[in-house]
């Protein structure tokens, strides 16, 4: 490409990254991908770094949708926790090697919940070769009612070979789309990708609710609708009560070079729940500690599932029935209301 520069996207559009093998044959995972396009003359400190490589004749939905998520949240904000950076806590991040010697494996010790600065923060360390601890072979993170700053947090991070992971599940959990995907490239380096996304809805009862970070934050991306036309009767009331059908989506995905170095990436929506995720106490010494990727409290992340496969078709089942159940409710609810109208 010939010419002055006059954004970003000119200059980075003339460069291709390529993935590096490492002595092992896997893709090497050094430095953050966003940091090697800036090094190479890409200009910009917003989040179409991220989801725009090239120019394109055809309009991005991807790129056109995620960067309107996050207009208004700045890099320097998620850097510095200013705002909703540095005070929302729904993320959940464990970071775990593979140990002949210890059933959990050797872990990372983090917070039981951080904010996206705090998770930004701990993703910029060395995932492999770190002296100072262990390797973060299986990684799991979640986080509930994704905000613009824990996509800023996991895009600023993000290695070369995840970025197509991320970007393709960050728009799908945003856009509320619906796939069920196994992806196991024929050709170029070993990696295998397993996704779940999952849109439903979810009947709750309209009432007031106390003041949070979590529930001052509302996805624009997700409507509700009001259902007090049904009028539909709560269990134990005697009295009509105001219904809101929610939209509602789980995004569930495993990337990894082979079964002994692999990354979860799990968004799900919750703020339709009365349940408080930043009000959760650290685990106390010995208490199970519960896998929030999995939902049901039924399994402890102290007993990891080593098996990226087995893991993701636990988490996959479990999935299934929270939806499964939030339809029958949803089902049987209206079809109360409906008999009820007729008599």
């Amino acid at each position: 490409m010939s010419g002055e520069r006059s954004d970003y996207r000119s200059s980075w559009f003339a460069k291709k990254r390529d993935p590096e093998p490492s002595e092992d044959g896997k893709v090497k995972e050094n430095g953050s991908h966003l940091e090697w396009k800036r090094g190479n003359d890409a200009d910009g400190d917003d989040i179409r770094l991220f989801v725009q490589d090239f120019e394109d004749s055809v309009p991005s939905c991807i790129v056109e949708e995620v960067t309107q998520f996050c207009q208004d949240a700045r890099l320097e904000d998620l850097i510095s926790g200013t705002g909703t950076a540095g005070q929302r806590r729904v993320a959940w991040l464990d970071d775990r090697s593979f140990s002949s010697l210890m059933s959990s494996g050797s872990i990372r010790e983090y917070k039981n919940r951080l904010t996206a600065t705090e998770l930004y923060h701990h993703l910029k360390v060395k995932r492999f070769g770190n002296p100072d601890m262990p390797d973060a072979e299986r990684r799991l993170v979640y986080i509930a009612d994704l905000d613009p700053y824990y996509i800023f947090a996991l895009a600023e991070t993000a290695k070369f070979c995840q970025i197509a992971v991320l970007r393709d599940s960050i728009w799908k959990h945003i856009a509320f789309q619906t796939s069920i995907t196994v992806q196991i490239p024929a050709r170029g380096f070993s990696s295998f990708r397993l996704e779940l996304h999952l849109p439903y809805f979810a009947l709750r009862l309209s009432r007031h609710r106390g003041h949070s970070h979590k529930q001052e934050y509302s996805n624009p991306m997700r409507e509700w609708t009001d259902l007090s036309f049904l009028k539909i009767w709560a269990p134990k009331s005697q009295a009509q009560t105001t219904y809101r059908m929610y939209e509602a989506h789980i995004s569930f995905v495993i990337y990894g070079s082979d079964e002994r170095r692999w990354v979860a990436y799990a968004f799900v929506d919750t703020a339709f729940n009365e349940a408080n995720l930043e009000n959760e106490e650290e685990f106390p010494h010995g208490a199970i500690q519960e896998d929030p990727i999995a939902s049901n409290g039924k399994l402890d992340a102290n007993l990891p599932v080593w098996n990226p496969r087995e893991y993701f078709l636990m988490i996959f089942n479990i999935r299934i029935a929270q939806v499964l159940k939030e339809s029958q409710y949803l089902v049987q609810a209206v079809e109360r209301s409906i008999k009820q109208y007729v008599r």
